[in-house]
């Protein structure tokens, strides 16, 4: 092979070997705009996901308080109704009492009574069973 040859091929060499420098220089510029671009997205997306979730956590801290108080609120209804109720109760049996009270104190004069009586016509059969004569 001829020198011109060699020089032509090595010629020919030299602009490939620039030609694919160019082609990695552009592929790798392509590259680096799309992980620029990749990671703008992602970011992107990050913060969004970021603020949907602060939104979620608001909502459900909200919610939660809402919750509570809506409990508080019932549980004092119901802790003020149970006692009404109970002492509306209390006062039914206080009442009771009293009434059962006043009936076993008839109950127990009656039945002094009733001895008394008893007492009185044993005596007069006594008497009328020992002297006929009504002395």
């Amino acid at each position: 092979m001829s020198e011109e040859r060699f020089d032509r091929l090595e010629s020919q060499i030299s602009q490939v070997l620039q030609a694919m420098t160019g082609l990695e220089d552009r592929m790798n510029a392509r590259i680096t705009g799309l992980e620029n671009r990749m990671n703008d997205r992602m970011t992107g997306i990050e913060d969004r996901m970021t603020g949907l979730e602060d939104r979620m956590n608001n909502r459900m801290t909200e919610l939660e308080n809402r919750m509570n108080d809506r409990m508080s609120v019932l549980e004092a209804t119901l802790s003020t109704t149970m006692r009404g109720g109970f002492n509306s109760l209390r006062a039914i049996v206080n009442d009771i009492d009293i009434d059962l009270a006043k009936v076993e104190q008839r109950a127990e004069d009656n039945a002094r009574k009733f001895r008394r009586l008893s007492q009185r016509i044993m005596h007069l059969e006594g008497r009328t069973d020992d002297n006929p004569d009504g002395e």
